[in-house]
């Protein structure tokens, strides 16, 4: 059952349309930045943190102008749209009995929830990772360009709360990891709309917007409520150089409340034995 979930998945419009308009926005704004680099004698960058292109850099950075909307407003869209409708589509074609009876109930329901992640995972991974590649290559840490933004230190790593010690030593593996967190988080949202169309599925597009709906809310609420701007999730995902508020707490609860409705749903699904 993961085998035919998983050639839907790639076979399918959707999840081709939503990763080439991520990597090709992602691809766009890092060509974008290199060649605005391009040329120049030096590059006041953060050291890790100008992979991710949301720290300072410049003021007129690109990469940096185009990741707040992507993470903001397309990230939180991107996964449920390629794959969180599955089994909405496969109720309305009638297929559902068909793909239960060649295994089980609770083989669909699991794999089907798996492949939501994955198609989520990679339509956020891919371009990120791509996007980070690219602007290694170019300007690589022990480029002669790279000049600290301050003369006798790095004020961005003297404000975070965790990983100062892992972005100052080995900063290619703390990007890494940033190019994971986001893209998890997608996986997550993308499985939330799949367990959110298990029980409602009288209209798709409200099964593929209702997470990032929910994202997008939460964010600014959270943000008002706890007037910690750290909290918000949008924050969270992103490498916490220069903002002392992020606490790997957050992480956790972030992560963990998504996880925590992905599961609810998908196993109280599991219980209503009789119900497709």
């Amino acid at each position: 059952m993961w085998a035919t979930h998983w050639k839907n998945m790639l076979r399918s419009k959707d999840f081709f349309l939503a990763f080439a308009f991520c990597t090709a926005f992602m691809v766009i704004a890092t060509v974008g930045e290199l060649l605005q680099l391009y040329g120049d004698y030096s590059a006041s960058l953060g050291p890790a943190s100008y992979y991710f292109g949301y720290e300072e850099t410049a003021y007129d950075s690109i990469l940096k102008m185009a990741l707040g909307p992507f993470i903001i407003f397309i990230f939180p869209f991107a996964g449920p749209v390629a794959y969180g409708w599955s089994y909405y589509a496969h109720r309305k074609s009638n297929l559902l009995p068909l793909l239960v009876a060649r295994k089980s109930r609770s083989c669909y329901f699991l794999s089907g929830a798996a492949a939501a992640f994955f198609a989520g995972f990679l339509v956020i991974f891919i371009p990120l990772l791509i996007s980070e590649l690219l602007v290694c290559l170019a300007v690589p840490l022990d480029s002669l360009k790279i000049l600290p933004q301050w003369p006798t230190h790095d004020y961005h790593h003297m404000l975070e709360t965790f990983g100062r010690g892992l972005a100052m030593n080995s900063p290619y593996l703390y990007y890494f990891i940033y190019t994971l967190i986001p893209a998890a988080f997608s996986g997550l949202l993308t499985v939330l709309g799949y367990g959110i169309s298990l029980f409602f599925h009288k209209n798709r597009f409200l099964v593929v917007t209702i997470p990032g709906i929910l994202y997008i809310a939460g964010s600014f609420l959270i943000g008002i409520l706890s007037r910690r701007i750290g909290a918000m999730p949008y924050m969270i995902i992103m490498p916490p150089s220069g903002s002392g508020d992020i606490y790997l707490s957050d992480i956790f609860i972030l992560f963990g409340t998504v996880l925590a409705a992905d599961v609810l749903l998908v196993a109280a699904k599991l219980l209503k034995r009789d119900e497709l």
